[in-house]
C-alpha cells in the first residue's frame, strides 16, 4: 500500500487558519457570548421587576403616611346625641349604610355595658375598600354622625397588585355611648360587678 503526503501550500494553510478561526468564534458565541447576553438580559429584568416593586413600595408608603397625618388631624366622635338604652337597631342601621358601599365588611356586637348612667356599645369592625381616600370617607362618617361613638385601636394595610390594583383594610373598634336614663334595663346590659354584689347582699 502507497502512502502519499505532502505538505500544505500556504493558501491552504490560509484557509485552515480561517477556518479555525470561524470555529472559534462560533464555539465563544454560543457557549460565552449568548450565555452572558442572556444573563445580562435576566439580570436586567429582574432589576426592572425588583424597582416596580420598589416603586409600589414606596408608594404604598407615602399611601400609609397621608392617611396617619389625616386620621390624626381630627378626634373620632364630633358633635353627636346621647340616645336612650335600647339603640342597638340604630346603630346596626347605621353601620350598614356607612358600610354599605365598601368591597366587604364584618361586624362583631359585644354586649353593652353600664357605667353609672352611661352605656358603653364596642363594635368591632373589618371593612376593605379600593384605596386610602375611601377608607378614610368611611372613617370620618363615623366621625360625623348622629349616633355618638369613638373609635379606638385601628390598623389597616395596603395590597397592590402588579397592575396598580390596591385594596385597603381597616380594623377598628367602635365604641357607641348611650344613656341609662329614659331607658329600661334588660337581661342583655351587664351591670358592673359592685352593683351585682350589692343588689344580692340586699
Amino acid at each position: 500500500m502507497k502512502v502519499f503526503s505532502r505538505a500544505f501550500t500556504k493558501k491552504e494553510k490560509i484557509l485552515i487558519f480561517v477556518f479555525v478561526i470561524l470555529l472559534l468564534g462560533m464555539a465563544y458565541y454560543y457557549f460565552v457570548d449568548r450565555n452572558v447576553r442572556d444573563n445580562l438580559a435576566a439580570a436586567k429584568n429582574a432589576v426592572e421587576v425588583n424597582q416596580s416593586e420598589l416603586d409600589i413600595s414606596t408608594a404604598q408608603l407615602m399611601r400609609l403616611t397621608s392617611m396617619d397625618k389625616e386620621l390624626n388631624s381630627y378626634e373620632a366622635g364630633g358633635a353627636s346625641r346621647l340616645e336612650s338604652y335600647n339603640n342597638v337597631k340604630a346603630e346596626l342601621s347605621m353601620l350598614d349604610s356607612i358600610l354599605y358601599p365598601t368591597i366587604d365588611y364584618t361586624i362583631t356586637l359585644q354586649d353593652p355595658y353600664l357605667e353609672g348612667d352611661l352605656i358603653r356599645r364596642m363594635v368591632a369592625i373589618r371593612f376593605t375598600v379600593r384605596s386610602f381616600s375611601d377608607a378614610l370617607t368611611v372613617v370620618k362618617k363615623f366621625n360625623t354622625s348622629e349616633l355618638r361613638n369613638i373609635i379606638q385601636d385601628m390598623t389597616y394595610s395596603s395590597s397592590v397588585s402588579r397592575d396598580g390594583y390596591e385594596t385597603v383594610s381597616v380594623n377598628m373598634n367602635v365604641i357607641f355611648y348611650e344613656t341609662i336614663v329614659g331607658g329600661t334595663p334588660d337581661a342583655g346590659l351587664i351591670m358592673p360587678v359592685q352593683e351585682e354584689t350589692a343588689a344580692a347582699t340586699e
